[in-house]
């Protein structure tokens, strides 16, 4: 603040509200298996598979495509 009070701002910047919740360096892992069985979760509560695979998908960083091909194996 001091900085800006004597010297005016120039170029562009960077305004961060909220960075990522929780401990530094701890992040939450999966297996292909527990992203699958989070989309049959899903599922059950009424979800489309195709929507189950893309929820679990966004939470667990796999593809789509390999969550649904593990939900449609017999």
């Amino acid at each position: 603040i001091e900085h800006f009070g004597q010297t005016p701002p120039r170029g562009e910047f960077v305004l961060i509200v909220r960075g990522k919740v929780g401990t530094l360096g701890e992040q939450e892992t999966y297996t292909l298996e527990q992203a699958a069985e989070m989309a049959a979760k899903l599922i059950e509560k009424g979800e489309s598979p195709t929507s189950a695979a893309k929820e679990a998908a966004r939470i667990t960083g796999f593809k789509k495509n390999a969550i649904y091909a593990v939900l449609t194996k017999s």
